[in-house]
């Protein structure tokens, strides 16, 4: 759904669900923003976006969750990230925190 929505309002979207391969694309191809959950079967999110941050130091990146990480948010800080979105995520947030992260306000 999260992607369709994105295609239809015109990004370019790469999906995966390996952090392996994730990682693979960013050291291969030029992205705007990364849209980690924190919890996958296989890794971490944070983890994840800390392994990223080597190969694309200014990378955007937004976590979704299914809870939110209350005592993660002094590590999503230091992570450079914009914060997080909760699932289901609420499209109107989704564009609201997209329109903070591309004017340069990531608040």
């Amino acid at each position: 759904m999260l992607r369709k929505v994105l295609l239809r309002d015109g990004a370019t979207v790469d999906t995966v669900s390996c952090p392996v391969k994730a990682l693979n694309l960013v050291e291969k191809n030029s992205y705007d923003l990364a849209m980690i959950d924190i919890e996958m079967d296989s890794a971490n999110g944070l983890e994840l976006l800390d392994k990223m941050r080597k190969s694309v130091p200014n990378l955007a990146a937004v976590f979704i969750t299914g809870s939110p990480p209350v005592f993660l948010n002094n590590r999503i800080t230091e992570l450079g990230a914009a914060g997080f979105l909760e699932k289901p995520i609420d499209l109107s947030r989704l564009r609201e925190k997209l329109v903070k992260i591309f004017s340069g306000s990531q608040v």
